[in-house]
């Protein structure tokens, strides 16, 4: 913006500093050569339209319209502060990665031990299946770094119809407090982390940029 005067200059880092809140600093760099181009453009346009030079950066900033709604706009296609962070922690989070496998393997030991030894046919079943939701659980890091997304949907799947199969054929108030936990576990991972936020950040990322948390 060295080329325009120091109160269009001014008037358009006010605009931007709205338009662009909460976006991450990528994404921030971009907005502004884009705007910064339209606004010199529309300026070129309102002197050709004889609109006093005066007024043409007004004129200018009027054209770029609401920046709230800007924002809004801007907000639902490229990167946010949040999910630029976000991002960032997945790279560095592997020490919590082989903690959850190491969790979801105790989990899965102990639903098949209970499913052996529980004398109810349909409760062997169901801690049979728990135990095959938690082994999948702590595969799921491996799964996620074939970068694969035919191998993660027949994940979610497998997950879902485990889950949904134990919870059918559970008839011990024993098993209910694991039962419980498994469906908090599968809504976190399979529901929210696997479909709402990755579908977003999938939206707004090149593929050559997704982490391996994106395939699931």
């Amino acid at each position: 913006m060295s080329d325009l005067p120091i109160r269009d200059s001014v008037r358009l880092d006010e605009w931007l500093a709205v338009a662009t809140k909460k976006l991450s600093t990528e994404s921030v760099e971009h907005v502004r050569e884009e705007i910064e181009e339209h606004f010199i453009s529309a300026k070129e346009e309102a002197l050709a339209a004889s609109v006093h030079p005066h007024d043409t950066g007004l004129s200018a900033l009027v054209s770029l319209g609401d920046p709230k709604a800007a924002n809004r706009a801007y907000r639902k296609v490229l990167l946010t502060k949040a999910e630029e962070l976000l991002l960032i922690r997945s790279r560095y989070n592997r020490p919590v990665v082989i903690c959850m496998t190491a969790i979801f393997l105790v989990f899965a030991l102990w639903s098949f031990i209970t499913g052996f030894h529980e004398s109810s046919h349909q409760n062997n079943e169901s801690a049979l299946l728990v135990g095959l939701v938690y082994l999948a659980l702590a595969l799921r890091p491996w799964i996620a770094s074939k970068r694969n997304q035919t191998y993660s949907r027949i994940f979610i799947g497998f997950v879902i119809v485990c889950s949904a199969g134990s919870l059918f054929l559970l008839d011990s108030p024993q098993l209910q407090l694991g039962h419980y936990f498994l469906l908090i576990v599968v809504v976190a991972i399979v529901g929210w982390l696997g479909i709402r936020r990755n579908r977003k950040l999938r939206r707004k990322l090149p593929i050559d940029k997704w982490p391996d948390d994106l395939y699931m």
